[in-house]
């Protein structure tokens, strides 16, 4: 399914807690989000507090401190692009709605 409406966010959130929670809301408030993260809060090999509601959070999973992580809310379908995907570059394929035709997105 195309997605027709898409809000792509940037963001570095520096590691911190507060600024991970605020990201969070904002993918559960507004379904069709992707944000693009730099400096995610990392805790024991893990991204925290990026909480989604059936969203999905797509980053290195061989790496034990990733720099990069794409998070989609829950009505975005993607796909992660592991070929292109390293602890600081993250890539996703998704695909969207233009004038009645469907493309697809590389982020």
């Amino acid at each position: 399914m195309a997605t027709t409406n898409l809000l792509i966010i940037q963001v570095n959130l520096q590691h911190h807690k507060e600024a991970s929670s605020l990201m969070s809301h904002l993918i559960n408030k507004e379904l069709t989000t992707v944000a693009l993260i730099q400096e995610p809060r990392v805790f024991k090999k893990y991204i925290r507090g990026l909480n989604t509601k059936g969203g999905q959070l797509f980053c290195d999973s061989k790496c034990d401190n990733p720099r990069t992580c794409i998070v989609s809310g829950a009505s975005v379908q993607v796909r992660l692009l592991g070929q292109f995907t390293s602890r600081d570059v993250t890539a996703i394929q998704t695909t969207i709605n233009m004038a009645g035709q469907k493309r697809e997105l590389v982020i």
